[in-house]
């Protein structure tokens, strides 16, 4: 029966977000060309890559190779340097004087060869009678153990391209088995991966509008100003045309339109506006960014007298 751990909880997401760069898309369409285009090797989809490799346990019962270990270290990795090194490092020393020799055994573990009576004489001896035989003789401390060979895949591994598995694997493969590769695997039922696998190989990333090409802020600051300033003309025009060609030249000084702005305001209400960063501070910041006085107004009034 499955087990269910209850360590599922979830907290406040405060990831701070941010719009798609350029360089992100530019991240995507080459991810979406390797994804596309590579190799799928026979792999259903949503398909990923993985380190897989081997590794050597501890297997007396039915091992893949016998090998010796010497004061708890082992010094030979297969069977084949097992029986070299008894024969050069651990036999001489046994103080048999029979010409002892071991070899891999067809029937048993190992054949040990000797002389006797001056005739070859041998014994099939299984791994537990070798190391009965070398305790016996003076090597205690030396034990042939039996390892097998286990494919053993590589945890912390994932990978949504073969290009990338196989640049970490030569990046890091002193971290890995000798044998180690890249290999393909399938989520398997999985649908937020297959969802997730479909939207990286299948959206269009250049379909999003491309934002058409606007002046600094800085010039869109005079534009506004030059904009409210024609909004002040057309507005001189509409009072002429109501009351009369000489209507505003008719007007005293204090009748006539004006109104002050200044450039504090302006650059507040058109830039910083409802923002983290609207103070007085912040606003006369960025005034001096923009080249103006934060202090000096703007006059948009009726022209003092008429054009000609």
């Amino acid at each position: 029966m499955a087990i269910f751990h209850k360590t599922l909880q979830h907290h406040e997401d405060t990831t701070e977000k941010r719009d798609i760069s350029q360089e992100d898309i530019e991240f995507l369409k080459k991810l979406q060309l390797e994804m596309n285009t590579q190799d799928t090797t026979g792999t259903a989809d949503p398909r990923f890559w993985v380190i897989k490799g081997s590794e050597r346990v501890i297997n007396n019962e039915d091992p893949d190779e016998l090998c010796l270990q010497v004061d708890g270290s082992t010094v030979t990795s297969t069977t084949e340097e097992t029986v070299k090194y008894l024969n050069d490092n651990i036999l001489p020393d046994c103080n048999i004087d029979r010409g002892c020799k071991i070899e891999t055994g067809y029937t048993w573990d190992f054949k040990l060869t000797y002389t006797e009576d001056g005739e070859e004489e041998y014994e099939d001896l299984s791994t537990q009678e070798v190391n009965e035989f070398l305790a016996n003789n003076g090597h205690d401390d030396t034990m042939i153990i039996g390892i097998s060979i286990r494919p053993f895949m590589y945890p912390n591994t994932m990978f949504l391209t073969e290009k990338e598995a196989r640049e970490h694997l030569k990046r890091n493969y002193y971290h890995y088995s000798e044998d180690a590769h890249t290999y393909c695997m399938v989520a398997w039922r999985s649908p937020e991966v297959e969802k997730l696998w479909k939207i990286l190989r299948e959206t269009k990333w250049d379909c999003k509008d491309k934002e058409l090409e606007s002046h600094e802020e800085k010039y869109i600051l005079h534009y506004c100003i030059s904009l409210m300033q024609e909004l002040v003309g057309c507005f001189e025009e509409w009072y002429r045309w109501v009351h009369g060609e000489n209507a505003i030249e008719e007007l005293s000084e204090e009748e006539r339109f004006c109104y002050n702005m200044s450039y504090f305001h302006i650059v507040q209400e058109l830039f910083l506006f409802r923002t983290s960063h609207s103070g007085g501070t912040s606003t006369r910041a960025k005034c001096r960014q923009f080249g103006v006085d934060s202090s000096e107004n703007v006059e948009f009034k009726f022209s003092e007298e008429e054009d000609g």
